[in-house]
């Protein structure tokens, strides 16, 4: 969670309201995607091919809970911010699905 904490700042930081144009990932998500690979392909060295799967699955799960609350507590948000949004929650689904394979 700690190692977040910058990317979820950086996502509270964007204007959301006034968002007018969707493009690439938002680089809260590359920030987020920097912090989560070295730290998965670490872990996996660390402890067995049997916990490892175990360890994703839990990390998914508290990414996912801490993700839908930093989107909650953005407030207004247009419709093409809530189109960055989505783009957004694609690759991170995209980053946590390769996961186990990392």
């Amino acid at each position: 969670e700690n190692r977040l904490e910058e990317a979820y700042r950086m996502m509270n930081n964007i204007n959301w309201a006034v968002f007018d144009e969707v493009g690439e990932e938002s680089d809260y998500v590359r920030t987020m995607h920097r912090e989560i690979q070295p730290y998965i392909t670490t872990t996996r060295g660390l402890i067995p091919t049997s916990y490892f799967r175990s360890i994703c699955d839990k990390f998914a799960m508290t990414f996912t809970e801490d993700y839908y609350n930093a989107i909650i507590r953005l407030k207004t948000i247009s419709e093409q911010g809530s189109q960055q949004l989505l783009l957004d929650s694609s690759i991170l689904k995209t980053l946590f699905l390769k996961l186990p394979v990392m």
